[in-house]
C-alpha cells in the first residue's frame, strides 16, 4: 500500500507591503551630538550624581527625626497634662459587641453631644445624613 502525497502548497499569509520610511531632512545629515548642558546646571557625572542622591538622603533622613522628635515632644506633653481624653463626647450605646451570639471587640454608638453642639441642634430630621 502507498501513501498518497499531496503536491499542493499550504496556504501562505498575505504580507502587506511595508511603507517607506521617509527619507531624513538635510539638517539631519550632520552628526548628532549629545546636547550642551544649560547654564546653572552640572554635567551627569557618576560622582555628581552620587553626592546629590546622598545629600538627599541625609536631608530626608534629618527631616524623619525631626518628626519623631516633634512626636515624642507631643506624647510628652500629653503624658504631663495627665493624658486628658483627645475625643470628647457624649453617646448613648445602641449594640455591645460583647454580647452578640459572636461577641466583638466593637460596639455601635449614637453620638448624641461633640463639645458644646448638642445632637438636637445639628440634626435636621428633613434632609438625608450626608
Amino acid at each position: 500500500m502507498t501513501a498518497k502525497t499531496s503536491t499542493t502548497k499550504p496556504p501562505t499569509a498575505h504580507k502587506t507591503p511595508r511603507k517607506r520610511q521617509p527619507t531624513a531632512p538635510p539638517e539631519m545629515d550632520a552628526p548628532m551630538t549629545a546636547p550642551e548642558p544649560e547654564e546653572g546646571t552640572l554635567p551627569s557625572h557618576p560622582a555628581t550624581e552620587l553626592l546629590a542622591y546622598q545629600t538627599d538622603l541625609w536631608r530626608r533622613g534629618v527631616r524623619y527625626l525631626d518628626t519623631l522628635c516633634e512626636r515624642a515632644d507631643n506624647m510628652l506633653e500629653h503624658e504631663q497634662a495627665g493624658k486628658p481624653p483627645l475625643l470628647d463626647f457624649d453617646y448613648e450605646m445602641l449594640v455591645d459587641g460583647r454580647r452578640l451570639a459572636r461577641p466583638a471587640n466593637y460596639a455601635l454608638l449614637r453620638i448624641t453631644r461633640v463639645g458644646e453642639d448638642c445632637l438636637e441642634d445639628c440634626l435636621d430630621e428633613t434632609r438625608p445624613p450626608g
